[in-house]
């Protein structure tokens, strides 16, 4: 919130909010906030978004701003480290140091740079294609292959 404060009056873009968060809602209550959103609601939001915005410091895997990338939408994110497994900066997102003034740049740059924000946003859709489901099972199958010598694991056998 206080880097899209930081971007002035009036602001360069819409802000919305989504998450499970009472006390979030609540604090934000100026500004729409859809509270625990279906997944075709969260695909809809990202699909209307210019700009994804995740300033988490830690995750797991993190999934959010993969979907916004899928969904063709710019990502600013921090560096939470489950999103170092796929996010470039610079390259499928920017990605800020986790202060209200960082972010608040990262979105300057994104929100007035568009062919900046065309580029992330075609490395982001590329980015996704990486993690699809056969492209995925297709890798794993791949390490177990690696663990186990032809001689002992036959295809033929299953």
């Amino acid at each position: 919130m206080e880097a899209w404060q930081t971007l002035g009056e009036p602001p360069p873009a819409e802000l919305r909010l989504y998450g499970s968060e009472p006390d979030t809602r609540d604090k934000f209550s100026f500004l729409p906030y859809v509270m625990k959103p279906s997944d075709e609601a969260v695909n809809r939001l990202l699909n209307e978004a210019t700009v994804f915005v995740q300033t988490s410091i830690h995750e797991g895997f993190c999934l959010p701003p993969l979907e916004a990338m899928a969904a063709g939408c710019a990502v600013v994110c921090t560096d939470a480290h489950g999103n170092l497994d796929y996010c470039e900066d610079g390259v499928n997102c920017l990605m800020p140091e986790a202060t209200a003034d960082g972010v608040a740049a990262a979105l300057r740059r994104v929100l007035e740079d568009g062919e900046l924000r065309k580029r992330i946003v075609r490395n982001g859709r590329e980015t996704v294609g990486q993690y699809g489901w056969e492209a995925r099972i297709d890798m794993l199958e791949r390490f177990f292959e690696s663990l186990a010598p032809d001689s002992t694991l036959s295809r033929a056998a299953s």
